[in-house]
């Protein structure tokens, strides 16, 4: 990356995103994450479709320390709730 920030990192759909954007999309919400509290072994529950969000939302929990729990938008309430109940994340 440090050779060839404006390279195309990321493509999702229509949007592309080069390593510099999307360091800068990451270290952004990852600052904002520490600062909630997230830290080794924190769960973060993301609950997103497949977009480049969700992308830069679990690569900014791990540089947070976090880890983070996929919840899919489709997935049924109930397990929604259980998925929740159980990891119990601070965040989400």
């Amino acid at each position: 990356m440090a050779r060839t920030p404006w390279a195309t990192a990321l493509v999702v759909g229509e949007e592309r995103f080069t390593y510099a954007e999307l360091a800068f999309r990451v270290e952004r919400l990852a600052r904002r994450l520490v600062a909630l509290g997230v830290g080794p072994e924190v769960p973060v529950a993301l609950f997103l479709p497949r977009t480049a969000d969700l992308v830069v939302a679990m690569l900014a929990t791990l540089a947070a320390g976090g880890f983070y729990v996929p919840l899919d938008p489709a997935y049924p309430a109930e397990r929604l709730t259980y998925l929740l109940a159980d990891a119990a994340p601070p965040c989400w």
